[in-house]
């Protein structure tokens, strides 16, 4: 996403008014979006807010970052996802204890 971020924003951008890349851009949208939820709908949560808005949230932070630190350093860009994934935890609803106790699943 970081590596073609400019890209993101002059597709965004297109997208407004060209149909046909409208079309398309929708589709990987709605892909994203998609995800975010087949995620969140895998655990119990405590959102802050429905789960639609969250997602489209979610969504677009990571895009509208993705276009504005196109051409940050490699530290900013991990800051970036550092804080995007903080605040994801925030909306949905992870605790700090949800989050170790998950965390220590992972570890075999």
């Amino acid at each position: 996403m970081f590596a073609n971020g400019a890209l993101v924003a002059l597709i965004e951008h297109r997208a407004g008014i060209d149909p046909a890349i409208g079309a398309q851009w929708s589709r990987v949208r709605t892909r994203l979006r998609k995800r975010f939820t087949t995620f969140l709908e895998r655990d119990e949560i405590d959102p802050c807010s429905p789960l639609p808005r969250i997602v489209e949230t979610l969504a677009d932070a990571l895009l509208i970052g993705a276009s504005r630190l196109a051409g940050a350093d490699r530290d900013r860009r991990e800051q970036f996802i550092t804080d995007h994934i903080a605040i994801a935890e925030c909306l949905i609803g992870f605790t700090t204890e949800r989050i170790a106790a998950t965390e220590s699943e992972d570890i075999p």
